[in-house]
């Protein structure tokens, strides 16, 4: 009703986690927050409500939603993709580390930080994670975003593919072929390396492996 009469032409409800997956408490807290507005109007015009948050609780809640947010990212990432490889798991891995450690380092409130410290305390256990690459967050320069509260696990990896260069002098032909290909653009990590390949394989035709044993021929023949 109350979202309704504030103009809602699509109302939503409130959603009721399950305890057999973990991201549906992500999802009902997410849809508390936003709907917060209808629940504190609503609360009010009520004659005996029950007890609400308090504004400490709002804002915990509020930051949880932030620290879970990458961990539900990661969730899609490997229930998603349709070309998932063990390669993307060490991605998705130091980039939770990475996330965390940057988080842990904003002014949270210090429930939300324990929450952190107990997160980073279960990725450097070995048996659980494996090893996880442990490296400086604070070297790694992270892209500007718009929302400086939204945080993805794919920053580190995207900042460092972008400040990717290639170098050297071209100076032969087989010098310029490699060059191309460095050039190349970073395909998207949804798209399927292996068609990637087939298409660069026409493309990139002096590079292939016929052509190099025709040119080892040729060059012990003259």
């Amino acid at each position: 009703m109350y979202q309704t009469s504030n103009g809602s032409k699509a109302p939503k409800k409130l959603m009721q986690d399950i305890s057999t997956r973990w991201n549906s408490t992500y999802y009902m807290l997410e849809r508390f927050v936003e709907l917060e507005d209808a629940i504190r109007g609503t609360l009010g015009l009520l004659d005996n409500p029950p007890q609400t948050l308090s504004a400490d609780e709002w804002k915990i809640t509020k930051e949880l939603i932030q620290v879970l947010r990458p961990f539900e990212e990661a969730t899609k990432a490997v229930s998603g993709s349709k070309y998932m490889t063990a390669s993307i798991i060490l991605v998705i891995s130091q980039g939770l580390k990475n996330v965390c450690e940057h988080m842990a380092r904003k002014n949270f409130t210090v429930e939300v930080i324990n929450v952190l410290q107990q997160l980073l305390s279960g990725m450097n256990h070995r048996d659980r994670w494996g090893v996880i690459e442990n490296k400086d967050s604070n070297s790694i320069p992270e892209p500007v975003d718009r929302d400086e509260n939204v945080v993805s696990i794919w920053k580190t990896i995207d900042t460092k593919v972008a400040q990717l260069q290639p170098t050297g002098i071209v100076t032969s032909r087989a010098i310029i072929e490699v060059q191309r290909y460095l050039e190349d653009s970073i395909i998207n990590r949804n798209c399927d390396p292996l068609k990637w390949w087939l298409l660069m394989s026409d493309r990139r035709c002096n590079l292939s492996s016929k052509k190099a044993e025709m040119l080892l021929f040729l060059n012990q023949n003259t």
